[in-house]
């Protein structure tokens, strides 16, 4: 089906970003708090196998730590990072689900996991393939690719195409928008590095915010990972529902495709 488009308008797609959080904040806040619990649990227990675990908070030194691993570690690491990759694939394309869900037929938080189809999560996987090989060459690389890639995951996600067709599908839509939403994209994933800096220095750093963690055990540090891995969860997220926004613009009151119809009742 050949699709017309319109002028992105920016001012608006943000708008509709806030609207889309304050309509359907508790949806989107379960599926944040589902992905940040679960990378902890992974994340902690990958650390904790690897560097063992401490009642007392330990200085670890990451530039040596890679050498002085097992080949056990680094299986677990592996293991860690393809089921850090999955959650945040799943959570990703639940939030895009339910952020095009309308507010009188809007998704539950199990409906939208439900939702998340093969296909989508093939652009998720190649994503992070190409930003980590990209990386390797070149720093600007790998956000470029990024950059370019991102937008076509509402398409893949909400009409269930595969990486391909979305990434073709979302370059023609963009035509004589791909300014704006590459500005977008900017204004969106602005947000991000704020949050990581904010919560990296007086949540998770000892001695440098209003907490001193030196004075409490690791355990105490739980909740305060867990509240900055939500928030820094909560920006990604504002970046994909603001995209959500951006599509919904771009196709204006067109129909969604039949997968986005059968994913939980997606109107």
């Amino acid at each position: 089906m050949e699709i017309s488009t319109q002028t992105l308008n920016i001012p608006k797609v943000l708008g509709e970003t806030f609207q889309t959080f304050r309509q359907r904040g508790w949806g989107l806040f379960g599926i944040g708090l589902i992905a940040a619990i679960a990378g902890l649990v992974v994340g902690g227990g990958a650390a904790w196998n690897i560097a063992g675990f401490s009642a007392t908070p330990t200085a670890l030194n990451t530039t040596v730590l890679p050498y002085t691993m097992t080949s056990a570690q680094w299986a677990v690491a592996g293991v860690a990072l393809v089921l850090l990759v999955v959650q945040l694939s799943f959570s990703g394309a639940a939030s895009v689900l339910m952020a095009w869900s309308e507010p009188n037929g809007r998704l539950t938080i199990r409906q939208a996991f439900a939702g998340v189809r093969s296909a989508p999560l093939q652009l998720f996987w190649l994503q992070w393939i190409v930003v980590v090989l990209s990386s390797q060459f070149s720093p600007w690389a790998a956000p470029v690719l990024w950059f370019l890639m991102a937008p076509a995951i509402p398409l893949a996600c909400i009409e269930g195409l595969g990486p391909g067709e979305a990434v073709d599908r979302m370059w023609a839509m963009s035509k004589g928008n791909r300014t704006r939403l590459l500005i977008l994209e900017v204004l969106l994933c602005s947000l991000l590095p704020i949050v990581i800096i904010v919560t990296r220095r007086y949540l998770v750093t000892s001695g440098r915010g209003p907490i001193n963690f030196d004075q409490y055990p690791t355990l105490f540090r739980i909740p305060f990972v867990l509240l900055a891995t939500w928030l820094a969860g909560t920006a990604a997220q504002a970046v994909l529902v603001g995209l959500t926004c951006a599509y919904r613009d771009l196709r204006g009151d067109q129909t969604v495709g039949v997968h986005a119809q059968a994913a939980g009742g997606v109107n």
